[in-house]
């Protein structure tokens, strides 16, 4: 049996868990998008009956994810998380109503209760982190999950421990399921050629996590390959504020990636991951080591099987070497690739397709540009 539920702050817990023991199939229906559903199928009344119909057609469907209760040391994780963030949050208005305080000059009683409030604050605070260092002392392996997350550039205990109850609080089948869960997915609103909006941030999402990973991102700035794709997308025309946002979805990337294969951040993945998907990056001192070796600004690095696009460039350019992979992710070289040899390709490919030569000797062989040319 499957029950739809639309959750209600912390009331909706009690009958979530006890249908989930029981055997049931719970899901957890957002009250707007359950709205929003009965109106696109054309019931239109509002009434507890109508509710009810329209929740149990919204849980009939196919593609819906059903709710699993997370596990009590992920709740727990919870708990003392919303309860830090929510001190800190009275920690920044009584600040600000000191501020405002001192501006005005009110009676040293006034001053004194919003003293004593602060540090009052300030005491719970430092109670909640023990609190918190002791729930991760006793699961040996929440801590060593935040560990890990801490391998992150300028990721610290809080935002690892908020990445970490995300990650652990459902099962995601990708990195791009939990960036939408926290609020990093662009939103775009196209239709033909006349609504062309700019793809604009969601309001909903943990915003908690979300304040806390710009200020990490903005942090992020000072790490080299971090600045360099910053860099890239403020070149390319992208707004800053949307280049960091670039950079907080990145951070959930490699959270997501680092508790799936259980490893440290790794700098240089995105070059192994190039490697292992066949896209191959010579070093940058191949042509100083070997005199033959060819000139790094003439290289071309194509994927797999994909050498015939070489056709495609701009016939200003001039390939002197292109590197492609084979499918048994041996790279192989095809030296001095000309348009005009792409170009008898192409005619010779819409005969018969042409695979690549094993070996230079007899591309050389057949042509003096050292590609074989039928």
């Amino acid at each position: 049996m499957r029950v739809t539920l639309e959750p209600t702050g912390a009331y909706h817990l009690v009958a979530a868990n006890s249908l989930s023991a029981a055997g049931c199939q719970v899901v957890l229906c957002n009250p707007y998008r359950a709205r929003s559903y009965a109106i696109g199928i054309g019931r239109l009344n509002k009434s507890d009956k109508h509710d009810a119909n329209a929740l149990a057609a919204f849980g009939t469907q196919s593609k819906i994810f059903l709710w699993t209760p997370p596990p009590t040391e992920v709740l727990d994780l919870r708990a003392i998380l919303m309860r830090i963030s929510r001190v800190d949050q009275e920690i920044a208005r009584e600040i600000l109503r000191s501020q405002n305080a001192e501006i005005g000059r009110p009676p040293a009683a006034v001053m004194d209760s919003i003293t004593r409030v602060r540090q009052f604050q300030n005491a719970e605070r430092r109670l909640l982190l023990e609190a918190l260092e002791e729930h991760f002392a006793r699961h040996e392996q929440l801590a060593a999950e935040r560990e890990l997350l801490m391998s992150i550039p300028n990721v610290g205990p809080t935002i690892a421990s908020h990445l970490l109850y995300v990650l652990r609080s459902r099962h995601f089948h990708s990195a791009r399921q939990v960036a939408a869960l926290i609020g990093l997915v662009p939103l775009h609103a196209t239709s033909g050629t006349s609504v062309r909006s700019t793809p604009r941030t969601p309001t909903t999402g943990y915003r908690v996590l979300r304040a806390a990973l710009y200020m990490s991102a903005m942090g992020m700035l000072r790490v080299p390959e971090v600045r360099a794709f910053y860099d890239r997308l403020t070149g390319n025309g992208c707004h800053p504020r949307k280049a960091l946002m670039a950079i907080m979805r990145k951070t959930v990337h490699a959270a997501f990636g680092i508790l799936r294969h259980r490893r440290p951040y790794q700098a240089d993945w995105e070059q192994s991951r190039r490697r292992a998907t066949g896209r191959v990056d010579l070093p940058s001192d191949s042509s100083a080591s070997d005199p033959a070796s060819p000139s790094t600004s003439n290289i071309a690095c194509v994927g797999r099987r994909s050498h015939e696009k070489m056709e495609n460039l701009n016939s200003d350019v001039r390939i002197e070497t292109v590197i492609c992979v084979s499918d048994s992710g041996k790279p192989y070289l095809l030296k001095k690739h000309t348009k005009a040899v792409a170009e008898s390709r192409k005619r010779a490919r819409a005969a018969k397709r042409i695979r690549p030569r094993e070996s230079e000797a007899e591309g050389a062989a057949d042509t003096g540009n050292g590609v074989a040319d039928k």
